[in-house]
């Protein structure tokens, strides 16, 4: 829990969407994490405000902290820190929301902590926290074709018959991050296991 200002304790979480600035990356792969935080702030209705290396939106009596990094993904961890600090957030109260191409498209998985499993952007909010204690919301969009390399594929738009599915996704992961502020992380795995049971 955080003291605010007023001494008061509160309980804000982060919530940090990962992807790649600009509109020629908005609807790629790589960019799931910014959409499913696009999703929420439209949901809760809450306006984006553009800082030096993030994006950002919420408030206090929210209790949570909308953040996209504009620093390009391989380097979202040191928007991530600097974002954290400002807010005096600790890294126990993050959510990082990226993609995972080791996850079949439409799958989700949450963890309370972990390694970067390969993701450039994990492993940079890791360097730049000198922490894997945080928690990370994945969602799938492999596997990788045989006839592509995995750069060109991440970076690559969803197609045409992929997006129903990429929409499912990124409601569900938008209601499951919505949980993790609400109850904790630990329900929210209990509940999204049971809805991936049944």
């Amino acid at each position: 829990m955080l003291s605010s200002a007023s001494g008061k304790k509160t309980n804000i979480w982060c919530l940090a969407g990962l992807g790649n600035p600009g509109r020629e990356y908005s609807q790629t792969r790589h960019n799931l994490g910014f959409m499913v935080l696009d999703l929420l702030a439209e949901q809760l209705k809450l306006s984006w405000k553009r800082r030096a290396l993030y994006s950002c939106a919420g408030d206090n009596k929210r209790g949570l902290f909308l953040l996209k990094p504009l620093t390009f993904m391989n380097q979202s961890g040191l928007a991530v820190a600097k974002a954290l600090s400002y807010q005096k957030i600790p890294a126990s109260q993050l959510l990082v929301i990226c993609d995972d191409v080791n996850l079949p498209l439409g799958k989700i998985r949450l963890r309370p902590k972990g390694s970067d499993g390969g993701h450039n952007g994990l492993k940079s909010i890791i360097k730049h926290l000198s922490s894997q204690d945080f928690a990370r919301l994945r969602l799938g969009m492999g596997p990788v074709p045989e006839t592509l390399e995995m750069a060109d594929f991440v970076l690559s738009s969803f197609a045409k018959g992929e997006r129903s599915e990429v929409g499912a996704m990124t409601g569900q992961a938008a209601k499951t991050a919505a949980e993790v502020v609400r109850t904790g992380v630990d329900k929210a795995i209990i509940n999204l296991n049971q809805q991936n049971i049944s």
